[in-house]
């Protein structure tokens, strides 16, 4: 299942960086193919554009595709350290407490434990197991 998953991720940058690429391509292409002096009208106000040559196209294209990277590296560091590590912290609190509620049980009920210990020395058989089977015994 996981294989699948980074394969799909995997197949979806593939596309994206092609995707990219031929937005860089087409647009060095269209560059190359404009008229000298264009002008862009907006809200009444002509802007010339003049000086527009494939690089600068280019370095759009790089400029797009390093927020991209950051973006597809920051955003999952970000959601780990935001929510992993505190979740790490609040596990690692847990098992403390659980453990510490543990000893403060086992002190609570030492004094039956005491008394338990105390019952099995009463009833416990006193003569040590013999290994030997026809009787000798064998002394140092």
């Amino acid at each position: 299942m996981k294989t699948r998953t980074a394969r799909r991720w995997t197949w979806f940058a593939v596309i994206c960086l092609a995707l990219l690429g031929l937005a860089v391509w087409a647009g060095v292409w269209l560059t190359e193919h404009v008229p000298e002096h264009v002008t862009l009208v907006v809200d009444g106000e002509g802007t010339e554009i003049e000086g527009l040559h494939g690089m600068h196209w280019l370095m759009a294209g790089l400029g797009v595709l390093i927020a991209a990277l950051v973006v597809l590296v920051v955003v999952p560091l970000a959601l780990l350290f935001g929510l992993g590590v505190p979740l790490l912290v609040v596990a690692g609190v847990l098992v403390v407490a659980l453990v510490c509620a543990g000893l403060l049980v086992a002190l609570a009920l030492s004094p039956l434990l005491l008394v338990g210990l105390g019952i099995w020395w009463l009833v416990r058989d006193r003569k040590p197991a013999s290994t030997a089977t026809t009787g000798t015994t064998i002394e140092a």
